[in-house]
């Protein structure tokens, strides 16, 4: 009797260590998968809004329906030629939205996010955004573009002559115009000291006509906006684009009139937050289970059962694939989803084939 429990206890023992052990390879698995999605998206406005531009019609977001969103977001920043196209967060501190994304969930490549020192209204002679460098050029990875002189000088004609992209706040719309690129450090007090006045903003004027890699005249700048990325060089080095401020309109409408002539079309569409099913969760460590068990491969005659246990691990493989391509394991947790029904159904197969061969191997 003892004996017997003891032997029940160890196999207990046994089924849920392997179980956790399951559970702990899952998740790392898609942790890392997750990682890989969330940096290949990194904030792609695609996921926030999308617009509907033609040849008579501009778009531009509507900030009321960004701010429904989180209420921490100023505006929305378009550098056009690159993939710089996304809303811009102010935190309490600049360390807030730097692992955080437009929701405030963590996130490996951060937010878009203006100096906390700054006005939300972006009102005053300088502003300083902050955005991570991202190998895949999102977010501010393409920065760096500007480091060549074609690009800087756009002789590729990506951008439009007069204007290199623009700012949308509360209200108003300003276009933007590149005038330097400078490599720096995060010390340098000239270019990271936010919260500046007139005179200190035309001495950083004068700064970057002697410290740029290249410098363009842009006329008169009496309003600078700084967008500061990490430099994949060195530790502490960044890469700064300088852009001045213009046509600071009172209204977005009068904005677009004066620029294109054309009406304002707004188009907006807010997708679902990412997030996970636990009974999906469940039903993968279930297909592990059934898709790879030791015991019954052991007792299996190979040649004669290798077409079932190939299906069977194909059917397991299969509902891992729906998984990775339906669902974010970092993501917000819910009890079920729209692919639970389509699981469970490749679970039911998978026992039917492990079924199928536990009998044959019996006979």
């Amino acid at each position: 009797m003892i004996s017997s429990l003891i032997k029940a206890g160890n196999t207990l023992i046994r089924y849920i260590s392997g179980l956790m052990a399951a559970a702990l390879l899952v998740y790392g698995l898609f942790s890392i998968a997750g990682s890989f999605r969330q940096e290949a998206r990194a904030g792609s406005s695609e996921d926030l809004i999308r617009f509907e531009t033609g040849e008579e019609e501009h778009s531009v977001p509507d900030m009321d329906e960004l701010i429904s969103v989180n209420p921490d977001i100023t505006g929305w920043l378009r550098i056009y030629g690159t993939k710089i196209d996304y809303p811009v967060l102010q935190g309490r501190t600049d360390m807030e939205y730097i692992n955080k994304d437009v929701y405030g969930d963590y996130s490996v490549s951060g937010s878009i996010f203006l100096s906390s020192l700054n006005n939300r209204d972006y009102s005053g002679t300088y502003q300083l955004i902050y955005g991570h460098h991202m190998e895949n050029g999102t977010m501010f990875g393409d920065i760096d573009k500007f480091s060549d002189e074609d690009c800087f000088c756009n002789r590729d004609g990506e951008r439009p002559r007069d204007r290199d992209g623009y700012l949308v706040s509360e209200g108003k719309i300003s276009d933007l115009q590149i005038f330097s690129v400078v490599k720096t450090d995060a010390f340098d007090s000239m270019i990271y000291e936010a919260d500046k006045t007139e005179e200190e903003t035309e001495k950083l004027i004068l700064y970057a006509k002697e410290n740029s890699e290249y410098y363009r005249d842009v006329g008169d700048i009496g309003h600078v906006i700084a967008l500061s990325t990490c430099d994949s060089g060195f530790s502490y080095g960044r890469t700064v684009l300088l852009l001045k401020v213009r046509d600071h309109m009172d209204s977005v409408e009068d904005s677009l009139k004066l620029r294109s002539g054309t009406k304002v079309k707004r188009a907006a569409a807010y997708p679902e937050r990412s997030s996970f099913a636990v009974m999906d969760v469940i039903i993968l460590l279930l297909e592990l289970y059934l898709a790879v068990p030791v015991r019954l491969i052991r007792q299996a005659d190979i040649m004669g059962q290798q077409r079932l246990n190939i299906l069977c691990l194909l059917s397991c493989a299969l509902t891992y694939g729906i998984f990775l391509f339906s669902e974010d394991i970092l993501g917000k947790a819910v009890i079920t989803g729209v692919m639970s029904p389509l699981m469970l159904m490749m679970l039911t197969v998978t026992w039917l084939l492990r079924y199928r061969i536990f009998k044959k191997c019996k006979s």
